[in-house]
């Protein structure tokens, strides 16, 4: 199959690289100096990311003569060109590649998005559109009626449901506790867990400003205990850690706390910012007939990442919906009394 390239007229050439529009890279720029670039999970990809939904090699990029090609290694989740899903494909200026949660601009010229943006205009003639629909009629925004239309045994359908209500939840609770709550029950919907943590810190310390558990307490009445040791690892190294069978674990076998309180699966997540992890969420159980496997933690890690920015918001949505509040009093105070 023969390839040509798809540079444009009049744009200075310049090496090609990725502009990382979305996702853990977002604003950084990989300059295409080698043969090749390898992208995947696996840090020995040439382009590492540290993603989830993306598979441990997860594509190629070739040069062929003065073409450039991208092909699928057969990754899970798949490598999109434009928005359509290929095996292989040619790349030309200004194509956007999105892998798992990342989206890459490939630029062949110096001008950047300039001319895509350039390209743009507005036709103000009034058009009859022939189908109308208000947003809050939108079948995929309402969760109860995306359940309906699976079968009742669809893990699918239950996992799209919670992902649904998770970004709906994220964007319309303010209060940090009741907004911890709700994640916490949408994820107990979905992974069959004991009990669970939201543990937040924004500066990066063991000793977390906001804990919040649920339950409140166990059944007998002992609060959560959670692994110092997985939360340090979680948040040090921004990785996901399933426990799938922790007694048969070589590595959380060993681990006092977990042992003491016979936890027979976990999974913690990190809950990250801008690459910046502020927390984690931590959810276990303890009995043997439970068993998490990895489609419990990429959805865990689903979730954390939907709701991250809404648990980093909330406190300062929480001290200016004060403010205001406090202002309103004083304005009220001021009309009543003068001055």
């Amino acid at each position: 199959m023969c390839y040509t390239g798809g540079r444009e007229r009049g744009a200075r050439t310049v090496k090609p690289r990725l502009q990382a529009a979305a996702g853990p890279l977002v604003d950084s720029i990989y300059v295409w100096n080698g043969a090749e670039i390898r992208i995947g999970r696996n840090a020995s990809n040439s382009l590492a990311i540290r993603d989830l939904s993306l598979s441990r090699r997860h594509c190629v990029l070739r040069r062929q003569d003065e073409s450039y090609l991208i092909r699928d290694l057969e990754s899970r989740n798949g490598t999109f060109v434009n928005g359509s899903a290929v095996s292989e494909a040619r790349l030309k200026h200004g194509d956007q590649i999105a892998l798992g949660d990342s989206v890459f601009v490939f630029l062949l010229n110096e001008d950047g998005h300039e001319a895509s943006r350039a390209a743009v205009e507005f036709d103000d003639t009034i058009a009859q559109a022939t189908t109308q629909i208000r947003p809050q009629d939108v079948l995929y925004l309402q969760p109860d009626r995306v359940l309906k239309e699976l079968p009742a045994t669809s893990r699918l359908g239950r996992t799209l449901n919670a992902l649904l209500k998770i970004s709906r939840v994220a964007h319309s609770i303010s209060d940090l506790d009741k907004l911890q709550e709700q994640i916490l029950e949408l994820i107990f919907e979905v992974v069959p867990a004991e009990q669970g943590a939201i543990l937040l810190d924004g500066a990066g310390s063991e000793d977390f400003s906001s804990l919040f558990v649920h339950p409140g307490t166990k059944k007998d009445g002992m609060p959560l205990r959670v692994s110092r040791t997985i939360t340090r690892q979680v948040m040090e190294q921004g990785l996901a850690i399933l426990g799938a069978e922790v007694p048969g674990s070589g590595g959380l076998s060993g681990v006092e706390s977990l042992v003491t309180f016979q936890v027979r699966s976990l999974l913690c997540v990190p809950v990250t910012v801008f690459q910046k992890v502020i927390g984690g969420i931590y959810v276990d159980t303890t009995s043997p007939a439970v068993r998490f496997d990895q489609d419990h933690l990429e959805l865990v890690a689903s979730i954390a990442g939907i709701s991250a920015v809404a648990l980093e918001n909330a406190p300062a949505l929480a001290l200016a919906g004060a403010g205001k509040l406090a202002a309103g009093s004083g304005n009220k105070f001021a009309a009543q009394h003068g001055g």
